[in-house]
């Protein structure tokens, strides 16, 4: 099959796969409502992390372990419920571009009757139906489980208000920086989606309590926020994993929060999540989370996107060593070692 032939089949199944989503998510909606009611939010777990750090993958881990349903990227605005929260959080743009890259904040506790607190209540519920949040075909039987994963890449500036409003475990998900940012740079698809970025706009221009934390930095912003992407997007990284840092670090209850690092369990395997787990406290079945992350790792031989190529597990998470340009990387550490993470790089 020539390569014209092939990309229209792929798109042609890839469409079909939406239609099929689509159409699942509506249909077993009714029975979500039903069975909503049997959901344990306490054994329930929400998935944190950055773009491109590894948070689908644990995910769908998280998910054959623990035997739970999967929701995806809630706050993503093309499920849609985003938008409804733009009168709240008021924004200095409504366009997709930027509001693709806006992290809610939320300091101690959501607002009552706020629908961004709506949006997480549903999605630890799985009442979120639309195919975007639904990623893959489910049996029926899937839909009788009685806890959730929701995965997020947006909700590091209100990762402690979930923690305080309701009992569901959290994984934060860190990867080192200079592989985040190789990989957005490397990638069009990733990259396009950040070259608008602006920091001012996403961390100092909204009105909704976030510009008390991040004014001591902004100088730094407004410095930064004319440099070039890499040097954006390390600032964008550094300064929200700080506010998570932050966030958490005098919290008393370890088995409720847990920081993982993406490198240590790649290189360490099932174990490394398994000690996770244990320590969490978290119920899981051995057997399933080494099935699926036999298929799932980022170690196994082969993938079906062309951007993982053939690589070790020690290729592809270094690769950024070769591959990223010393005038970056050394952007990055400085900037780093200037919201004073820097201690994080190896």
């Amino acid at each position: 099959m020539n390569s014209k032939a092939n990309k229209l089949k792929l798109k042609i199944e890839s469409k079909t796969e939406l239609i099929a989503r689509e159409a699942q998510s509506r249909i077993f909606y009714p029975i979500n409502l039903l069975t909503a009611d049997k959901i344990d939010i306490s054994k329930c777990i929400v998935v944190n992390g950055f773009w491109r750090s590894g948070t689908t993958w644990l995910q769908d881990t998280l998910s054959a372990a623990t035997n739970a349903k999967a929701v995806f990227e809630p706050f993503a605005p093309r499920a849609g419920y985003f938008y409804k929260t733009i009168p709240e959080i008021k924004p200095p743009q409504h366009d997709p571009t930027f509001l693709n890259l806006l992290i809610p904040y939320q300091d101690h506790n959501f607002r009552e009757g706020s629908h961004l607190k709506l949006i997480v209540d549903k999605a630890l519920l799985d009442l979120l139906p639309h195919r975007n949040t639904q990623r893959s075909i489910r049996p029926i039987s899937y839909y009788s489980r009685d806890r959730v994963v929701v995965k997020f890449v947006r909700a590091s500036l209100c990762l402690k208000a979930i923690y305080n409003d309701w009992p569901v475990s959290i994984i934060h998900i860190y990867r080192d920086p200079r592989a985040l940012i190789h990989t957005i740079m490397r990638i069009q698809y990733w990259r396009a989606i950040f070259e608008q970025l602006s920091l001012s706009k996403q961390l100092l221009q909204i009105n909704d309590g976030r510009k008390n934390y991040f004014s001591r930095w902004e100088n730094d912003i407004l410095e930064l926020d004319q440099q070039d992407l890499s040097s954006r997007l390390a600032a964008y990284w550094a300064l929200t994993e700080k506010y998570v840092v932050d966030s958490f670090q005098n919290q008393q209850n370890k088995n409720r929060f847990y920081i993982v690092n993406y490198d240590e369990m790649v290189l360490g395997g099932s174990d490394y999540l398994k000690i996770v787990l244990e320590e969490m406290k978290m119920q899981f079945n051995p057997l399933a989370l080494e099935k699926n992350w036999s298929i799932t790792s980022p170690t196994s031989v082969e993938k079906k996107l062309p951007a993982y190529g053939k690589r070790q597990s020690t290729d592809r998470l270094y690769s950024w060593k070769s591959e990223l340009n010393q005038s970056d990387q050394n952007a990055i550490r400085d900037i780093m070692k200037r919201f004073e993470l820097d201690n994080r790089l190896r």
